[in-house]
């Protein structure tokens, strides 16, 4: 993970923490928006943005809103975030043996699992 730095500037009445504009172009969703700012440690601070960003392909309303619940989720109780068990990873491994994957496929509205019955289906 880079490392950027931050200098403190007076920006009117205020003061605000000036970031790298290389940073900002590597990552454009901090160039704008409604941020939350909380203090880990003294020290260190965490920058949250408020407002969603919309990212390419996140046009499906159920994956966004379970990825919406699961960020919050991880904000309220980060202490139930754990690792895959070493079991764990070699069953997702066994069973995604032989599975290719098309990031790019598009599987259209008519697409409908593998392996499930048709009443299990709709």
């Amino acid at each position: 993970m880079r490392t950027w730095t931050a200098k403190p500037t007076k920006n009117g009445n205020s003061m605000a923490l000036r970031l790298e504009k290389a940073m900002l172009d590597a990552y454009p969703e901090f160039a704008s928006g409604d941020f939350s700012v909380n203090v880990l440690v003294p020290g260190t601070l965490l920058i949250h943005r408020n407002t969603p960003v919309k990212e390419v392909g996140d046009d499906d309303p159920v994956l966004s809103t379970f990825l919406q619940f699961m960020d919050r989720e991880m904000e309220k109780n980060p202490n139930k975030i754990t690792s895959l068990s070493r079991d764990e990873h070699a069953f997702m491994v066994d069973a995604l043996k032989g599975v290719e994957i098309d990031e790019n496929e598009e599987f259209g509205d008519e697409f409908d699992i593998p392996g499930l019955a048709e009443d299990e289906n709709g």
